[in-house]
């Protein structure tokens, strides 16, 4: 972007950014995940930014280490930004906003890995490679973004629809963990936790398995960025 080029470096195959470098290998953000896979925190250089969700799982506010409101953010059912107020240069650099996902300010599209959605008509601009189930006709619709309900469901990677209700819930109990004890093992705990709230979702399986084995994870100063298998590049320009 701006002639500027961004490597991004995956955990292993999955969709979570752990750090992104510049063209020349300098590391310029950091991210800090629950053991359930919630996004919790950036760093930017010495600075630790939070992430506040609501139940959808949209990014709504960011903190900073003072418990400051840094950003707040409003959207509307499909992802369209109402509202976008940020107050730190941290700030207008994290680049996560309705249902977490990554947001491209440049186009007014949200990147969900294997497509972009473009939330103005509601759409993915690229066909599904999955060709869907002939017994529910709405997954057989190669560009429609979350079975036509984005108020009940999410795509994080643009091949699957999850039921998005305790997202937001998991991240904030997850944050609160971290406020009070200082410890991003405990955070994650608290992020599974919050993410049973409705045992028979699919987010809550995930947040299940994960709350049995905490991941290793690589310090940094105060921040914590798991690692786990492969990284995995993805580079703009």
């Amino acid at each position: 972007m701006n002639g500027q080029t961004t490597k991004y470096y995956y955990d292993g195959d999955s969709i979570y950014v752990l750090y992104e470098t510049d063209g020349a290998g300098t590391v310029q953000r950091q991210y800090v995940y629950s053991d359930s896979n919630v996004r919790m925190a950036m760093k930017v250089g010495t600075k630790t930014v939070f992430y506040h969700y609501n139940a959808h799982g949209d990014v709504v506010a960011l903190t900073n280490e003072a418990g400051d409101t840094i950003a707040e953010y409003s959207y509307d059912a499909w992802g369209n930004v109402l509202k976008a107020t940020e107050t730190t240069n941290e700030a207008k650099q994290s680049p996560f906003g309705y249902a977490g996902y990554t947001y491209d300010k440049e186009i007014g599209m949200y990147y969900l890995m294997a497509r972009y959605y473009e939330p103005e008509q509601g759409i993915f601009i690229s066909v599904d490679p999955d060709p869907g189930d002939e017994d529910d006709p709405l997954t057989m619709n190669s560009y429609n973004y979350a079975n036509n309900n984005a108020v009940m469901h999410i795509d994080p990677d643009g091949h699957w629809v999850w039921l998005a209700i305790n997202a937001g819930f998991a991240a904030y109990d997850g944050y609160k963990a971290y406020k009070k004890t200082k410890s991003w093992k405990k955070a994650g705990i608290a992020a599974a936790k919050g993410a049973l709230g409705g045992g028979k979702f699919k987010l809550a399986k995930k947040a299940l398995r994960g709350a049995k084995k905490i991941i290793p994870v690589c310090q940094t100063k105060k921040l914590y960025t798991k690692r786990r298998g492969k990284k995995r590049r993805f580079q703009s320009r």
